[in-house]
C-alpha cells in the first residue's frame, strides 16, 4: 500500500457497540512492517474508519500535519525515530489520542512512552475487538465536551484496568 493512501470505508463509522458517529474518524497507522500495516488498515477500514498508513516516524509527522487524523495508532518500533521522541513530536502538534502498540512489556519503557505523550500503550498481541474498543473509547473521550488535551483518563472513566495505561 502506498504511504498515506486512503482505504475504502463505509459512509459512517460505527463503534463496536453500534453507535453512529457524525463522520468516519480518520486513523493514521504508523507501522513499518508492510504485512502488519496492511492487516491493520483492512481491519480499521472494515470497522468504518478512514485509514492512512505511513512506515516511518518522519513520514508520520508530515502525514499528521497534512491529514489531521482523529487517532494515531503507533507501532513502538518504527525504524527512524524512537517511540518516545515521536510521541513528544506528535503531542506538540496535536491533542488527538495516540495509541502505542508494543511488544516490549518493560514497565519503564512503557512509562517513558506515556510520559512523552502517548494516551495509552497496548501490549501485543492485542485482539482486534479490544483494539477497536480502545479506539472507540479514546475517540469518545477526546470528542466529549471539556475533554482534556489528550483525553488521558480524565474525561471518561474506563472501568477496565490496563497494565500500561
Amino acid at each position: 500500500m502506498n504511504s498515506a493512501q486512503k482505504s475504502s470505508t463505509t459512509a459512517h463509522a460505527r463503534s463496536p457497540q453500534g453507535e453512529r458517529a457524525t463522520a468516519p474518524a480518520k486513523i493514521l497507522v504508523v507501522e513499518s512492517n508492510p504485512a502488519v500495516a496492511e492487516i491493520t488498515v483492512l481491519v480499521l477500514a472494515a470497522a468504518g474508519y478512514h485509514t492512512f498508513q505511513t512506515a516511518s516516524g518522519r513520514q508520520a509527522l508530515r502525514t499528521q500535519d497534512r491529514l489531521k487524523p482523529d487517532v494515531i495508532l503507533l507501532d513502538r518500533a518504527v525504524p527512524d525515530v524512537a517511540a518516545a521522541e515521536l510521541c513528544r513530536d506528535l503531542r506538540a502538534r496535536t491533542t488527538v489520542p495516540i495509541i502505542v502498540l508494543s511488544t516490549d512489556h518493560n514497565p519503564e519503557s512503557l512509562e517513558t512512552i506515556l510520559a512523552a505523550g502517548a494516551s495509552e500503550c497496548l501490549l501485543l498481541p492485542v485482539h482486534t475487538r479490544e483494539l477497536l474498543e480502545r479506539i472507540a473509547f479514546r475517540l469518545r473521550a477526546h470528542r466529549a465536551p471539556g475533554a482534556s488535551a489528550d483525553a488521558k483518563h480524565k474525561t471518561t472513566p474506563d472501568p477496565r484496568p490496563y497494565a500500561a495505561a
